[in-house]
């Protein structure tokens, strides 16, 4: 509450109702899931198959897009569009880790296309 005080807000219960919007609940309930669906498919899969490797990431990873079920339309493709270029850069970054550098250049190329492309 000091913050909004020295800040000088016109209307800080204006700013404070925002803070507790159904948005702002929104948006910490599907982030909240989305990190618990990934921390318990990861631990599960250490757990069932004993060992620890990329492949316990890929698929809690992708188990935890099941989040966006929450969302509703228009955040569901902006998140999407966001994890899409996470995973682009994810690639990217380990196959340089595997001696076979991407030319940025292209790689941005070749990501605003497949975009663009899948914008409707």
């Amino acid at each position: 509450m000091n913050f909004l005080i020295r800040r000088k807000f016109k209307d800080p219960i204006g700013v404070l109702k925002q803070l507790i919007s159904m948005d702002a609940l929104r948006l910490a309930g599907f982030l909240s899931l989305l990190k618990f669906i990934y921390k318990a498919a990861l631990c599960g899969m250490r757990k069932i198959r004993g060992k620890e490797d990329g492949l316990n990431s890929i698929v809690a990873g992708g188990l935890s897009g099941f989040a966006l079920l929450v969302e509703d339309e228009q955040r569901q493709e902006n998140w999407s569009l966001y994890f899409f270029g996470r995973m682009i850069d994810i690639v990217l970054l380990i196959l340089e880790n595997r001696g076979c550098p991407v030319y940025v250049s292209f790689a941005e190329r070749g990501m605003t296309i497949v975009v663009l492309a899948s914008l409707r």
